[in-house]
Formats: C-alpha cells, structure tokens, sequence
C-alpha cells in the first residue's frame, strides 16, 4: 500500500467521533466488538462491562478514541462521553495505557473513582486488576486537580457514598452490590450522611 494511502486512511480514521451501526461480534477473550455501519465492520476495543451489555444484531451508537502507534490504529469504545472522556483522562497519566484503563473503568464508575482520587484513596483504585499501589499514586498526583466536576460528580454532595464505598470494601462487600445498596438508599430518601447509609447498607445485605 502506498505511504500517501495510509495517511489518508489514518486522517479519515483519527475524525471519527463516534460510530452508529449493529453488533455484529463480541469477543470477550480480547475484549472487543465489531460494529457494522455503512456496510463496514470496525473492530472496537472496549471494556468488558461495556461489551456485556451489548447485544448482538442491536443498533447503538459508540463514542471513540482512536490511538495510534507503530503497531496500526486503535479504535476504543465507550457508550457515553463522560466515559470517553475519562478514558482519556487515564490514559493521559504517565505509565497507563488502554488495556489498563479498560480495567479501571471495570472496576468503578466514573463517580467513584473521581471520589477516590479526589480523597487520595489510594487503597480503594489499587484493587482494580492490574493496578498497584504505586499506579494508584501515579493517578492520584497527575489527575487531582483534573477530575474536581468531572462529568456529573457533586463532591460535597457524594462525599457520604464515596465513604461508605470506602468501608465497605474493606469488610470485603461487592462493588456493583454497594452500588445499588446506595441507589436504594437514594430512592427511599436515606439521609445522605455515612452513618445512616451505612446502617442501612449494612441492614439490607444478606451477609451482614
């Protein structure tokens, strides 16, 4: 293929914002989809909660990074923008790259993870996959005063849920459990204060 062919390619491919189209493979092996759109199939690399959640043959729209290197072009999925964004966030930090941000935006939502930085809760971020504790520092220092009104976040208004996420991690509660503990908490008007969510948490689990 000529120089000038690829460059073209590249330029058309470094535009794209995002991709409208059907799922027409998941692959969760590599952690990635492939959508159809305008009779072309692009391979998208996306986090693995992202591609449980898609259906094959179903319409969606994806958000894109496209990244680039001497290995060819990268093309990174996300259903919303906040989550593209922080995607970008991550990997703007020295040291961590797709695969590693993938495994962060695994493990948490945007939320609490502006929530952890922004307490410098180191502990909390090195218990996604592959991330030690130094990394979680790494993150902490370089986007600190990055993430403070990221997307959606109040943090004088979540500080209470941020904290409570905290706590019951360390007695060993599922993530995605908490966070719908604090959801139904929301809905039933819990006072927004860390004891009172955590009695109620700890009250309406199962195991507690």
């Amino acid at each position: 293929m000529r120089l000038e062919n690829i460059n073209f390619h590249y330029i058309i491919v470094t535009m794209l914002a995002f991709i409208n189209g059907k799922i027409r493979n998941k692959n969760f092996t590599n952690s990635y989809a492939v959508i159809e759109a305008n009779s072309i199939g692009y391979k998208v690399d996306v986090s693995l909660s992202t591609l449980s959640q898609l259906k094959l043959d179903t319409g969606l729209t994806l958000y894109i990074h496209t990244m680039a290197n001497e290995a060819g072009i990268r093309l990174c999925g996300f259903l919303t923008r906040a989550e593209q964004e922080f995607f970008e966030l991550l990997i703007s930090v020295s040291g961590i790259g797709a695969k590693a941000a993938f495994k962060i935006l695994d493990g948490f939502s945007i939320d609490q993870l502006c929530s952890a930085i922004m307490r410098e809760d180191e502990k909390l971020l090195a218990e996604a996959k592959g991330i030690g504790k130094k990394t979680a520092q790494r993150i902490i220092l370089e986007l600190k005063n990055k993430v403070n009104g990221f997307a959606s976040l109040k943090p004088q208004e979540n500080y209470g849920n941020a904290e409570v996420y905290s706590v019951l991690n360390d007695l060993g509660f599922n993530s995605n459990d908490v966070e719908a503990k604090l959801k139904l908490a929301q809905e039933q008007n819990i006072d927004n204060d860390v004891e009172s969510l955590l009695r109620f948490c700890l009250a309406s689990h199962p195991n507690a």
